[in-house]
């Protein structure tokens, strides 16, 4: 029988998935900034006696030898670069990388090569602001970075015109959000709408959107990764953007992960946040 060519590659890779298999064996899910998401088998490595077992924990950066065996890839080495310690010392920080491992692997997993290296800047600066910013700021690099990777996994979000018609919306004037359309409607398309649900009798997904609130998600849907976590909001700006997020990740994920479940139990993410917010909205400014 002819024997198959085994191509050796090397290569770094954020660990954002792995599934046990046997009693040592991995299957990871590996993002490298030029081949986007690669699926490797790794045999024995859950139990490796040389220090590769640290290599393949999730929401880690690490580097890999691996070999191409009939268009099956696998480790055949793997040495950790990075393990992100900040994250492995609080279940809060470990738990909000996961969720966005989780919503990566879920949105792109047929991603592209050109696609990759927005999505591996976007998730180590991430993990970065994660394991090092205060605990009250957390929430916040979570969820902008949320926003950002819905944006990235191909759903065209408009903040700045009518999603229906391409109508500009008006700088520095509150909007009106459609949750099943995505994006801002316009006066007209919001009366059409509302009147299409009154007579199917279906429930208003049309929510305010404060200008400092717009403001603020046209900024994070395009900010450079480097600046993209130092941004604050007024607090009102902040608590609706919040709730903003929570209600779009319901209207796009099909099956948010386990773990967007799991950090609303955690001590730091008790507060659950309905939409729309019954305060009066803030008029301050945003970062």
């Amino acid at each position: 029988m002819a024997g198959y060519a085994r191509e050796r590659l090397d290569l770094r890779g954020l660990v954002l998935g792995r599934r046990p298999y046997g009693e040592a064996d991995l299957f990871l899910t590996v993002l490298n900034p030029e081949r986007g998401l690669l699926e490797l088998g790794a045999r024995g490595l859950r139990r490796s006696r040389q220090g590769q077992a640290a290599a393949v924990e999730l929401a880690v950066l690490s580097r890999f030898q691996i070999f191409d065996y009939r268009g099956r890839l696998r480790v055949d080495q793997a040495e950790l670069e990075y393990g992100f310690p900040g994250l492995r010392r609080d279940i809060v920080r470990l738990t909000a990388a996961t969720v966005l491992a989780e919503l990566c692997c879920d949105l792109f997993v047929d991603a592209s090569e050109e696609a990759a290296p927005q999505l591996w800047e976007l998730l180590l600066h991430a993990f970065y602001a994660l394991e090092s910013a205060p605990e009250e700021r957390l929430r916040l690099i979570l969820h902008v970075a949320v926003l950002r990777l819905l944006t990235l996994g191909g759903f065209s979000l408009r903040f700045d015109a009518c999603v229906l018609c391409g109508r500009p919306h008006r700088s520095g004037t509150a909007g009106v959000w459609s949750f099943a359309e995505h994006g801002l409607l316009c006066e007209e398309h919001q009366r059409a709408e509302a009147g299409r649900r009154e007579a199917n009798g279906e429930g208003m997904m049309l929510v305010p959107l404060s200008a400092p609130l717009l403001r603020a998600l046209g900024w994070f849907q395009e900010a450079p990764p480097a600046r993209l976590f130092r941004a604050r909001l007024s607090p009102g700006a902040e608590v609706d953007f919040h709730a903003f997020v929570r209600e779009l990740v319901g209207w796009t994920v099909e099956r948010p992960g386990p773990s967007w479940q799991m950090l609303g139990e955690l001590a730091s993410f008790q507060r659950e946040i309905t939409w729309p917010r019954r305060e009066a909205q803030e008029t301050e400014g945003s970062d």
